[in-house]
């Protein structure tokens, strides 16, 4: 099976799993997301804060009026159209491709960005198991407001 193929499978899994869920932790079909995962053993849990420094860091920033690095400020983006944070200069096809930033779009565009957005572009290629794509989006939640100040 091709790489883009499990990607796009990958990808659909993601948003039919997210597409239900809200923002409080005890919603049912967060509940049921997380129980569908694969359990991880003890001694390879890892926090969405670390997934963010060990895949996100390197080209995003996510504090509050930080600037942009290669990748733009992530600071408050779920709730907001992609493209739209001042000063950074966006690919043409994000900037006209109409979508926002929800939990299922974000881990979309984690899992996959080129397949979601073609024409795009991002310097990170997806490894994360889909459990840690689910801890990571969390993670960028809850780092900063649904939306911006």
């Amino acid at each position: 099976m091709s790489r883009l193929l499990i990607q796009q499978m990958m990808v659909a899994m993601l948003f039919a799993s997210l597409a239900a869920c809200s923002k409080p932790a005890d919603d049912p079909g967060l509940i049921a997301v997380k129980e569908s995962l694969p359990a991880t053993p003890a001694a390879e849990s890892i926090s969405g804060a670390d997934l963010f420094v060990l895949a996100c860091q390197g080209c995003h920033n996510i504090e509050a009026g930080a600037p942009h690095r290669a990748g733009p400020n992530l600071f408050g983006i779920l709730d907001q159209p992609a493209a739209s944070q001042a000063g950074f200069a966006y690919s043409p096809a994000l900037q006209s491709s109409g979508l926002s930033w929800s939990r299922a779009s974000l881990a979309a565009w984690v899992v996959a960005a080129e397949t979601l957005v073609p024409g795009t572009w991002m310097l990170y290629h997806n490894e994360l198991l889909p459990h840690e794509v689910l801890l990571l989006i969390s993670y960028i939640e809850q780092a900063g407001p649904l939306t911006q100040p």
